[in-house]
């Protein structure tokens, strides 16, 4: 085993590592008498840096495969590229709709929303109706956002249809 080189000179002991619940191995040490679990691709990489994990930043495991603690296999990135990576190598699913956790609108809004451009309305007009930012109701209508809802039977023949920029003239 890789970990098998993790010793104590505390306790004069090689670590045993195990498998946490969120599938990172993780090992025991004690810190002025208090028992804390280390994940070692987190200990590996302090190591390696000589410092503490940024704030705000992970460490991703290149390949994807949590048990390859090589440090040649981690790297320090933001949440956001992690959460890219994932979805790149196919181990995460990309959350759309209403399932992505920054979402406000639910996908029956949005039908209505199209819906509603479909039938000439302008930004503004529906922005208004649904107490929404003008911005969110173009990039529904230039197919920026909501990608899947138009994959319906019933936006099948949807056209996007460029609306020219609404001024008020006194």
């Amino acid at each position: 085993n890789e970990f098998d080189d993790i010793y104590s000179h505390i306790t004069n002991k090689y670590l045993k590592p195990s498998e946490h619940n969120s599938v990172y191995i993780v090992f025991q040490v004690r810190d002025g008498g208090k028992r804390k679990q280390l994940r070692v691709h987190r200990f590996v990489m302090e190591c390696y840096l000589g410092r503490e994990i940024k704030k705000n930043m992970v460490i991703n495991h290149i390949d994807g495969n949590k048990y390859n603690n090589s440090i040649n296999n981690l790297e320090e990135i933001t949440y956001s590229e992690n959460t890219r990576h994932a979805i790149k190598l196919g181990l995460k699913k990309p959350c759309k709709g209403e399932s992505n956790g920054m979402s406000y609108l639910t996908e029956d809004i949005v039908r209505e929303i199209i819906r509603d451009i479909m039938l000439g309305l302008s930004n503004t007009e529906i922005a208004n109706k649904f107490r929404i930012d003008e911005k969110h109701t173009s990039l529904i209508r230039n197919k920026k956002r909501w990608q899947h809802i138009f994959l319906e039977e019933e936006f099948k023949d949807y056209k996007i249809i460029k609306v020219l920029k609404e001024t008020s003239i006194p």
